[in-house]
C-alpha cells in the first residue's frame, strides 16, 4: 500500500453516508423522513446490523473466490479475454448486451414484490460497479496488493448496496406484517387518555422518538421516548 491516509480519511464520511442510507430506505417505506429524527448515535447503532450481514457474506464470498480461482493454472489471469469468446464478450456489442441483461435483472429484482430478494438484488447489482472500478484502476495508486485491492473494491461497492438493501428488507418485513414487534394493550403516556396502544406495530426508535403504526400502515404514531411510561412488546414472526 503506497498511501493509506486518503483511504482512511475517505472512510469516515463514506461509512456515515452508508449508515444514513440505511435509515433513508428503512423509514421511507412508511413515508417517514428518518433523517429528520436520527442523530449520530442512531447512525452508529443502526449501521451494525447491515455491516454484520455484509461481513458474513463477504467472508463467504472471499473464501469461495479464493478456493475456486486461486490457481492460475486453472484460471490464468486475463487468459480468457484473448480467446475468440473473450474478444466477443469484451467488444462494444458484447458489453452492451451484457449491460442490458444486467440492468434488466437489476430492475426486475428491484420491483419484485418478494421481500427476500433484497440481498440478492444487492449482490447482483454490485457486479458491474465492481468490474468498472477495477478496470479503470482507480485504486492502483493506493493499494499495490491485488487481493487487498479486490476486496477493498468489494467493500466500497457492497457496503452502500447492502445498507440500502438491509433498510428495505427490514422495513418491508414490518410493513407487510411478516415479522414485527407489537404492543399489547397498555398506556404509553402516563396520566393521559389521549393515547392507549392496542395491538400497534413497533416500527423502530431513535434516541428521542418511538415510532408505531397500525396493521394497515395507515397511521403513524410518533412518541417522545421520555414520555413513554411502559412499552411492552411481543415478537411476531
Amino acid at each position: 500500500m503506497k498511501d493509506y491516509k486518503p483511504l482512511l480519511i475517505f472512510s469516515v464520511p463514506f461509512l456515515t453516508v452508508c449508515a444514513g442510507l440505511y435509515h433513508l430506505t428503512f423509514w421511507s417505506t412508511f413515508g417517514i423522513n428518518g433523517l429528520a429524527y436520527i442523530g449520530l448515535q442512531d447512525l452508529i447503532k443502526s449501521f451494525v446490523y447491515p455491516f454484520i450481514s455484509l461481513f458474513i457474506l463477504f467472508i463467504l464470498g472471499a473464501s469461495f473466490s479464493e478456493t475456486l480461482f486461486s490457481s492460475d493454472k486453472i484460471f490464468p489471469s486475463g487468459g480468457g479475454r484473448y480467446t475468440n469468446s473473450g474478444k466477443k464478450l469484451n467488444s462494444k456489442i458484447g458489453i452492451s448486451i451484457a449491460l442490458f441483461f444486467w440492468l434488466s435483472i437489476v430492475l426486475i429484482l428491484y420491483f419484485n414484490d418478494n421481500v427476500q430478494r433484497w440481498y440478492l438484488w444487492a449482490a447482483f447489482t454490485g457486479i458491474v460497479p465492481i468490474t468498472f472500478i477495477d478496470r479503470i484502476e482507480i485504486l492502483h495508486d493506493y493499494i499495490d496488493n491485488a487481493k487487498i485491492r479486490k476486496y477493498t473494491i468489494w467493500l466500497l461497492v457492497y457496503i452502500p448496496l447492502f445498507s440500502f438493501a438491509s433498510g428495505k428488507y427490514e422495513s418491508q418485513l414490518i410493513h407487510q406484517n411478516l415479522k414485527y414487534k407489537y404492543t399489547i394493550r397498555q398506556k404509553a403516556i402516563p396520566n393521559s387518555n389521549l393515547f392507549t396502544t392496542d395491538s400497534l406495530k413497533f416500527i423502530g426508535n431513535t434516541d428521542k422518538q418511538i415510532f408505531l403504526t397500525d396493521f394497515t400502515n395507515s397511521t403513524i404514531y410518533i412518541l417522545r421516548a421520555d414520555n413513554i411510561d411502559t412499552l411492552i412488546l411481543k415478537q411476531h414472526e
